[in-house]
């Protein structure tokens, strides 16, 4: 049994000794996930659309002077790790997509890492973070999502100093009300 299954915001904060508030740093994720053709027949890409926006601080203190998204934390089951085959990130310079290997935090605490992203403020622009999935697994299963028909995921994005991680959900849904 994990100790966060549906990650309550409780348990989100736990995993967090950093500013998370939406508009801490000019880095920010889009409220959609892209679903994209994977790598392989058997995959498919889930990609988290990062911007820049106004941070909340003053541009020129704290963590509203943030130039570089060094790394992102994606809250996801860890006991699903076999089913997430890598993560591919790719700059608003639209160059080929890099691969890089998801690093999981200890069993249990479902959270993964993604770095070395490294991406400036013209490179974070446009950018996109990808989870590539086995395509017979539902992104709300991977992404502990308490709605099965809505597949929402967590996303955090840390600056260079590691004290300011603002965080995002975001879903492959559309809502209509």
């Amino acid at each position: 049994m994990h100790a966060c299954t549906y990650v309550p915001l409780s348990c989100m904060l736990r995993f967090h000794s950093c500013n998370t508030d939406l508009r801490a740093t000019p880095f920010s994720a889009s409220k959609s996930i892209t679903k994209l053709p994977g790598y392989s027949s058997n995959t498919v890409l889930y990609c988290f659309g990062i911007t820049m926006s106004l941070p909340e601080d003053n541009a020129d203190t704290g963590c509203g002077k943030s130039r570089v998204l060094r790394k992102a934390k994606i809250l996801a089951d860890d006991s699903k790790a076999v089913a997430l085959k890598s993560i591919r990130i790719q700059s608003s310079r639209g160059e080929d997509m890099t691969v890089l290997q998801p690093a999981w935090g200890a069993e249990g605490k479902n959270i993964f890492t993604v770095e070395p992203i490294n991406w400036n403020s013209k490179q974070v622009h446009g950018g996109k973070i990808c989870m590539e999935i086995d395509n017979q697994v539902k992104l709300g299963s991977i992404c502990n999502s308490a709605f099965p028909k809505i597949s929402k995921c967590w996303i955090y994005l840390y600056d260079s100093s590691g004290r300011c991680c603002p965080g995002f959900s975001a879903t492959d849904a559309v809502y209509r009300l």
